[in-house]
């Protein structure tokens, strides 16, 4: 995921700069007290492990400027009709030409000695992985135009941090300066200007590459770890619209599983309480879907797993519910599952897939019974009603959080990074850039 990705760079470039006697840090000469660990040629071989795990983070930073960029690369273009993103692009790329060699899938993952370098090799894991998300949803075409400029910012605040870094690592053995740090320092603060006096918006973080879920073939272990292992199928099996009869087979399954963990939950806890107000959400769902029809759809592979999901927590216990991650993790579960049958219900509302039956003022006399019943006739689920199923489903199960998390938590580093920073300088090139050490 995007916010994800970008967070861990943030962070980790944020310790980065913080960081001061650079030398010391790799166990090289800085503090006459300390004694020198390291020789002249481990140190050349640290420089050029830095230097590798540099060109990946610089590799993620044009990736993402390239992602967002509108306009075509033209070199021999006339700087004065670049745009920012443009200008930017075309520095970066030299600055990616004149670099090293990505890292090695070993050096991304073995564990290091120096925190220094541990800090750089979270930041090229995390870059690696958020060339993903390029592939995937981050680009021009698929973003609003706030969400645009946030990347682009992203990016450009990026490259002022390596600037900083390239900078103050110049008498590291081995490490290899790329030049012209005033000019690509120039079109980064034009970026970062650009974004923040036209807005930005920082839902691009939930965009991106995800893993895709896959169903766990495996035996189903004992108590609530064979509950999760239920629910994580289901969700995976929830890939297509079911007909009326499999939907209310799945809710009624989560109705009992909700009930059922609301029940053994400890009395004033906020999980009881939580697990009690689904409970609520799916007795009214159940009510609305008892008279849905509609014979097309294929969720003849989800019922199954959710059938599973109810008769395992059947059998749970008030000892199994001491497992506090798996609590988490099965809550977590279950709000996607929530969402999941939102999306459902909308898809199968909008492509008039669900039917609801509307009574109407006499009997059914086309009903071969000895005793009639009411006549009814089924119509197409309106999806503009203000209280209708459509309308349940968007509000309840679809309803967004007051807070995401992982969305505060890359705001934060953001925050974090230009705090780190410290002030731009005025856009011309002539800020100070930071000394070498």
């Amino acid at each position: 995921m995007y916010g994800e990705n970008t967070r861990v760079i943030r962070e980790q470039l944020a310790i980065l700069l913080r960081q001061h006697r650079i030398q010391h840090r790799i166990g090289g000469p800085g503090i006459p007290t300390l004694p020198v660990t390291t020789t002249p040629a481990e140190r050349r071989l640290l420089g050029l492990q830095l230097g590798r795990y540099r060109h990946a983070v610089l590799v993620w930073a044009l990736e993402a400027v390239r992602a967002v960029d509108p306009s075509p690369h033209v070199p021999l273009a006339d700087r004065r009709d670049r745009s920012p993103a443009t200008e930017l692009q075309m520095r970066l790329d030299e600055w990616v030409r004149l670099s090293m060699r990505r890292p090695t899938i070993e050096e991304l993952n073995s564990p290091q000695r120096y925190p220094m370098l541990a800090a750089w090799q979270a930041a090229a894991r995390a870059a690696s992985l958020g060339e993903h998300d390029f592939g995937a949803d981050i680009s021009f075409s698929t973003l609003r135009a706030e969400q645009v400029r946030t990347v682009l910012k992203d990016a450009a605040t990026v490259t002022r941090a390596l600037i900083v870094l390239d900078q103050r690592y110049a008498n590291i053995p081995g490490w290899r300066q790329l030049g012209h740090a005033l000019r690509v320092e120039e079109a980064a603060e034009r970026c970062i200007a650009f974004a923040e006096s036209h807005g930005t918006d920082h839902s691009v973080d939930l965009r991106g590459w995800r893993r895709t879920l896959e169903l766990i073939e495996e035996p189903a272990p004992p108590g609530l770890a064979g509950v999760l292992h239920a629910h994580h199928n289901l969700l995976v099996s929830l890939s297509s619209i079911p007909d009326a009869r499999d939907l209310r087979r799945i809710v009624a399954s989560q109705l009992i599983v909700s009930r059922t963990i609301g029940g053994l939950a400890p009395e004033d806890t906020a999980l009881r309480e939580a697990w009690l107000d689904r409970e609520q959400k799916y007795e009214l769902l159940q009510r609305w879907t008892r008279d849905l029809y509609g014979q097309v759809g294929h969720g003849t592979p989800a019922v199954p797993h959710a059938y599973l999901a109810a008769n395992r927590t059947k059998q749970l216990t008030v000892d199994d519910l001491h497992n506090e991650p798996q609590l988490q993790k099965l809550l977590a579960l279950s709000r996607h599952i929530d969402v999941r049958l939102g999306r459902i219900i909308e898809a199968g509302t909008r492509k008039r897939l669900f039917f609801e039956r509307v009574p109407l003022p006499e009997m059914d006399s086309r009903s071969a019974a000895l005793v009639k019943v009411p006549a009814a006739e089924y119509i197409p689920v309106r999806s503009t009603a203000a209280a209708g199923l459509d309308a349940f489903a968007r509000e309840h199960l679809r309803a967004p959080r007051r807070s995401d998390d992982r969305s505060t938590d890359s705001q934060q580093s953001r925050t974090r990074l230009d705090a780190a920073l410290g002030p731009r300088s005025s856009g011309d090139g002539q800020g100070p850039v930071a000394p070498a050490v």
